[in-house]
């Protein structure tokens, strides 16, 4: 398990491009700490409604554990480089992601861009075997949304969650939103 770890935290770029030019997922340096955990902590009763227990991310030095350890890998999403949230792919027997944009940018289709653009890259950097799993909150109709439009599929849950898989090759790039 912790070699499969390694291998993908390896594969990962440290800059995922989306389709949008004015959105990118940058894995977390030593001098974006201290405005990660501020992000966080401005955003952390947004996230937890949403399902995400992000307290592990409160502090500068907590931010630099998980990013430290080798069952995470933190990116900062940033929108014209200002973050705008963040994106973690984890490990356990296989990738998970969650993610969460700040109250301020929501319904932009950031999270959905996110998704797509590390699906993407985790399917043709690792190979398109891989399944990768998201863990959301039965109320959060956002994130339901966004892993729906990337080609993720409701492959079980709980009570309180649903869990989502992105099994296969195809990886569904996200509508652009209407501005209709």
């Amino acid at each position: 398990m912790q070699n499969r770890t390694r291998h993908i935290r390896n594969e990962l770029a440290q800059k995922i491009d989306t389709e949008n030019p004015d959105l990118s997922l940058e894995q977390l340096a030593e001098d974006d700490y201290e405005a990660y955990a501020a992000a966080v902590s401005g955003n952390y009763d947004h996230a937890l409604a949403g399902g995400l227990d992000m307290r592990d991310y409160r502090t500068s030095d907590s931010v630099a554990e998980r990013q430290g350890s080798d069952d995470i890998v933190v990116y900062g999403i940033r929108k014209n480089d200002e973050l705008v949230g963040g994106f973690h792919v984890s490990n356990e027997s296989s990738p998970e992601i969650s993610y969460w944009v700040d109250k301020d940018h929501l319904r932009q289709r950031i999270a959905a861009e996110a998704i797509y653009a590390a699906t993407r890259h985790m399917k043709e950097a690792v190979g398109s075997h891989l399944r990768i799993r998201a863990t959301v909150r039965k109320g959060n109709q956002g994130s339901r949304k966004s892993l729906h439009a990337t080609g993720y599929r409701r492959t079980g849950g709980d009570h309180a969650d649903d869990v989502y898989t992105h099994i296969g090759h195809k990886v569904t790039r996200p509508e652009p939103k209407n501005e209709g």
